[in-house]
């Protein structure tokens, strides 16, 4: 008889449950670890196994881990059942021949160690997640026959970690379909037909640490999506690297077809400028965001603090005005702070817009070299924190409208002025200018970004 794993055996801890709070079932259809499963048994260890994952869940209820032995399931599962731990002992040999969608709609679900095989041939999502709080690891997507879509999000705070891709008929990788929160990270996906990830509706989520490569889309969100983060990513050979129909922020990307960096500071020379959605700091090696040269040096922690409202501003002619924009405060040491004992060692703001339109009648951008600045509130003096440079911002005639937004990442280490939690910190645009009256900017947000060690 095989033994389990020592992933498995250790894999309780990772989650930080004690290993009495799970009711356990196993599934062994073949005998891998020497009784072969029949679903009459009681499922309660490997010598009772039951021989179908649908009979596991069946059998549990909140707090269940199932445990599923190599093989190849046939099933189309079916669960609502909160708190569900699908468990397979190695992905590369527990597989999910899926003929049709399975259906997770309890919260915390976590599922891991499995290969998802689409062999619908019909445009079928292979598992919709629409509950809260789920978290997908260490699975692979493979695909016998073409129109299959992988993994569906709905619900919020779910978080999909290493996944791969293995065959390129996978229509979407990844879909988000609604929901906020969410965080897919660490996946490779590659040889994807339609979109690597795609989402109708997203907010305040991050995908970032991911690898896109020859796929036909690597991100693409649409106008209901705001405020997420895309950042450190690998964006390799595909035909279109990102969309941003939304208000969302990318930054500090690879991008294969984009990696000029004549002074070697590893930053490319300019912004990237994918069919108008902006990354205004690329890097121009992959995995460039590790490099010391960006403040990659080990035990440096990099933490950002948004605003908690967003506002507009108008912009005219004057070039005296000063633009107020919203405040940021960095709360006391704690878990939604820096920890006990952090040491700030550089502190840069950055400023966030959805979209910006003209009213002028005329083609217009900034007018001059300009300052956003910052001030501990109600007390000091404004210091510079982001230039904004003459002729950005520009906005054709025919336009009016220029949807999507961007991030301006300010380069000035304002710790001297931000050097304290449980403070609030102004923010404003001063002598903000432009060529013709007026330039409104919408959703506005402000960024500290914060760099510490422990």
């Amino acid at each position: 008889m095989k033994e389990e794993s020592q992933a498995i055996k250790s894999a309780i801890g990772d989650y930080n449950l004690p290993k009495d709070s799970w009711t356990t079932y196993y599934v062994d259809p073949d005998g891998y670890y020497g009784y072969a499963g029949d679903d009459n048994n009681s499922g309660e260890t490997w010598m009772d196994a039951v021989a179908t994952i649908q009979a596991a869940i069946d059998l549990g209820y909140t707090g269940t881990k199932i445990i599923v032995a190599p093989a190849t399931y046939a099933e189309t599962l079916t669960c609502t059942m909160h708190k569900l731990w699908l468990l397979g002992v190695d992905r590369e040999s527990v597989i999910l021949n899926v003929t049709a969608a399975n259906t997770f709609s309890g919260n915390q679900l976590v599922l891991e160690g499995l290969t998802i095989y689409d062999n619908t041939n019909s445009g079928t999502t292979l598992f919709e997640i629409t509950g809260d709080d789920a978290y997908v690891r260490n699975c692979n997507l493979d695909s016998g026959s073409a129109g299959g879509n992988g993994i569906l999000l709905a619900g919020a705070r779910n978080i999909i970690d290493n996944l791969y891709s293995i065959d390129a008929k996978i229509g979407y990788a990844i879909e988000v379909q609604s929901g906020n929160y969410h965080e897919i990270k660490n996946c490779q996906l590659s040889n994807v037909a339609t979109c690597a990830v795609t989402a109708g509706s997203l907010v305040y989520s991050r995908i970032h640490d991911n690898i896109f490569i020859d796929c036909v889309s690597g991100v693409e969100l649409d106008a209901l999506c705001e405020y997420n983060d895309i950042y450190h990513n690998n964006f390799i050979s595909n035909t279109t690297n990102i969309t941003n129909l939304g208000s969302n922020y990318f930054f500090e990307n690879f991008y294969s077809t984009y990696t000029d960096d004549y002074n070697n500071d590893g930053l490319c020379d300019a912004e990237f400028n994918d069919g108008g959605t902006i990354d205004p700091r690329p890097v121009s090696k992959p995995f460039g965001w590790n490099s010391a040269s960006l403040g990659a040096t080990q035990g440096n922690r990099v933490r950002r603090f948004f605003s908690s409202s967003q506002a507009a501003a108008i912009l005219d002619t004057t070039g005296t005005t000063d633009v107020a924009l919203p405040s940021v405060t960095l709360p006391a040491a704690g878990s939604t702070s820096l920890p006990s004992g952090a040491t700030i060692l550089a502190v840069y703001a950055i400023f966030l817009y959805g979209s910006r339109k003209d009213t002028s009648g005329l083609d217009n951008a900034i007018n001059g070299d300009q300052y956003i600045q910052v001030k501990e509130h109600a007390a000091g003096s404004y210091t510079n924190a982001i230039l904004i440079e003459d002729n950005t911002m520009p906005i054709d005639v025919s336009e009016a409208t220029v949807y999507g937004g961007t991030a301006i990442f300010g380069n000035i280490n304002i710790s001297t002025e931000v050097s304290a939690l449980n403070k609030t910190y102004d923010l404003q645009w001063t002598n903000c200018k432009v060529d013709g009256n007026n330039m409104i900017l919408a959703d506005i947000q402000t960024v500290l970004e914060v760099h510490y060690v422990i």
